[in-house]
C-alpha cells in the first residue's frame, strides 16, 4: 500500500485514518513563531460522514485508501438489496439500504450513478448528474391557497419524493430538479 507525507495531502486525496477511509477536505501548514511547523488537516470519513480535525507533523505518514468510483446503471431491487450493473464490466453489484439511504428519492431503473467501492464493497453512492428530470404525478390545481404571497405547491413525483414547484406546474409535466437540494429548477414539458 502506498504512503504519503502530511506535505504530500492535497484536497480530495482519499487516505486511511483510524482504520477507514477519508477524503482530505483541506491541508493548511502552520510556522508558529516559536515551535516546529506542523499540518492542520480536516478529512471526512467515507463510511458515516462525519468530519475530522487532526494537527499531524511533517514526519506523520498516510496510508492512501484503494477507493475507486464506477458508473453503474440501477437494475433492480429485491426489497433488501438494490442491484447495480457496472458499465464496463458488466458485473452486478449489490447495494444495501444504509448506503442508498442518501440517494433512495432519486432511484430511477436504467439510470447511471456513481458508486464508491473501498475493498470491492460499495461504501457511497450518489446521482451521476447534478440534475434529473422527473414526472410530476399528483398536485393541486392551480389555484392560490388564499395566502397573499403563495407562489409555490407541492407536488409528487414519479419517485415517491415531494417537492414545492412552482404554481403553474401541471399533472404530467416533466420538471427538473437539482438532486443535491431537492428543488425545482425548471419545466421541460
Amino acid at each position: 500500500m502506498e504512503l504519503c507525507h502530511s506535505n504530500q495531502l492535497k484536497i480530495g486525496l482519499k487516505i486511511i485514518y483510524n482504520n477507514e477511509p477519508c477524503i482530505v477536505v483541506s491541508n493548511e501548514f502552520i510556522k508558529p513563531g516559536k515551535g516546529q511547523a506542523f499540518f492542520r488537516v480536516r478529512l471526512k470519513n467515507l463510511l458515516n460522514k462525519k468530519l475530522i480535525d487532526k494537527t499531524c507533523k511533517y514526519s506523520d505518514c498516510f496510508k492512501i485508501a484503494n477507493v475507486i468510483e464506477i458508473t453503474a446503471t440501477y437494475m433492480f431491487t429485491d426489497k433488501k438489496v438494490w442491484t447495480f450493473m457496472d458499465k464496463k464490466s458488466f458485473e452486478q453489484i449489490f447495494v444495501e439500504k444504509n448506503i442508498i439511504k442518501n440517494v433512495l428519492p432519486w432511484l430511477l431503473e436504467q439510470h447511471d450513478y456513481i458508486i464508491s467501492l473501498w475493498n470491492d464493497q460499495p461504501i457511497s453512492i450518489v446521482y451521476s448528474s447534478n440534475f434529473i428530470e422527473l414526472i410530476v404525478v399528483n398536485t393541486i390545481p392551480n389555484a392560490r391557497s388564499g395566502a397573499i404571497n403563495t407562489y409555490s405547491k407541492l407536488a409528487l413525483l414519479n419517485t415517491g419524493v415531494t417537492i414545492k414547484v412552482p404554481i403553474f406546474i401541471q399533472i404530467g409535466q416533466i420538471i427538473k430538479v437539482d438532486t443535491r437540494t431537492s428543488e425545482y429548477i425548471s419545466k421541460i414539458s
